[in-house]
């Protein structure tokens, strides 16, 4: 399940929820991951008893991208990040996802700081 949130600014973030209680380790959800190493692995390294039934999910928190024009969330900036990886190249036949994948450089990097001195007068 997931909830996807969108804050005053406009900062949105989607909140992915696994109901570990409700789980019957089928291994669908690693047999249906597109992330190839990096995704869903099961193990068996999980203690999975609880008093409070409350406690018994898990949430990780992703920042969202969403649509410029309608502003409807498209997908987690981590995994457009993923498939531009995957796709190379090809990232700048799509603007949203070239640009996307410039701002993810320029905030990951010193890249930022050459193009501030570039504005100085």
């Amino acid at each position: 399940d997931h909830k996807d949130i969108v804050d005053k600014n406009g900062n949105a973030k989607r909140i992915i929820i696994h109901y570990t209680d409700t789980c019957i380790f089928c291994g669908e959800c690693e047999a249906a991951c597109i992330a190839d190493q990096k995704g869903i692995k099961l193990s068996n390294e999980w203690e999975l008893s609880f008093f409070d039934r409350s406690k018994s999910d898990e949430r990780i928190e992703k920042e969202l991208q969403l649509c410029e024009i309608c502003g409807k969330p498209i997908a987690c900036k981590d995994h457009l990040n993923w498939i531009s990886e995957k796709i190379g190249e090809l990232t700048y036949s799509n603007p949203p996802l070239s640009c996307l994948n410039l701002n993810h450089y320029l905030y990951c990097s010193n890249i930022s700081f050459t193009f501030e001195d570039l504005t100085l007068p």
